[in-house]
């Protein structure tokens, strides 16, 4: 069963399209076999494959499209545990968008997130960065066997990851 939901996964990345309503149950198996790989494996940057969306705005699986949809090579997430850092960052054409987060792994599969700036950048210009308030969150690895990685959040939603470099 791991090497099939595997074989989609490794799938979905060739093709750069994502089935929603196919990809769930493969997620959902993936997490019930418990690889939940190191601490190292995790630093890196990580592009979003898919995710489900915070728990107030999810689908039922019923619902979910099967129709392919193309895989955004925008949403990157940058992990850093030697230098305590998580940093999620999209890239719309000439704008960068990153929220810095100060990062503690309280445990292997667990991270704790306070954010701490916004980072903008636009084309050439130098960035502007400003402080955003205290908001904290966590993300429980649910799944982790490079190159990929399945993350649930404290607001409810489940997403896939892609270990870019690895």
């Amino acid at each position: 069963m791991i090497q099939d939901s595997l074989s989609i996964l490794h799938q979905t990345v060739t093709e750069g399209k994502v089935r929603p309503k196919s990809l769930l149950p493969v997620l959902l198996a993936l997490e019930k076999e418990r690889v939940r790989g190191s601490v190292q494996e995790l630093a890196g940057r990580w592009q979003l494959l898919w995710t489900s969306g915070i728990r107030t705005i999810q689908k039922p699986v019923e619902q979910l499209s099967e129709q392919p949809k193309p895989i955004s090579n925008n949403i990157q997430q940058i992990i850093e545990p030697d230098q305590q850092q998580l940093i999620n960052q999209i890239k719309l054409s000439v704008l960068q968008l990153s929220v810095h987060n100060s990062l503690t792994v309280p445990k292997r599969n667990r991270l704790d997130f306070v954010t701490q700036n916004v980072h903008i950048k636009l084309g050439s210009l130098p960035p502007i960065s400003f402080p955003i308030g205290q908001a904290t969150g966590w993300l429980q690895i649910t799944y982790l066997q490079p190159p990929f990685k399945i993350a649930r959040g404290n607001r409810g939603g489940i997403a896939l990851y892609y270990k870019l470099n690895s």
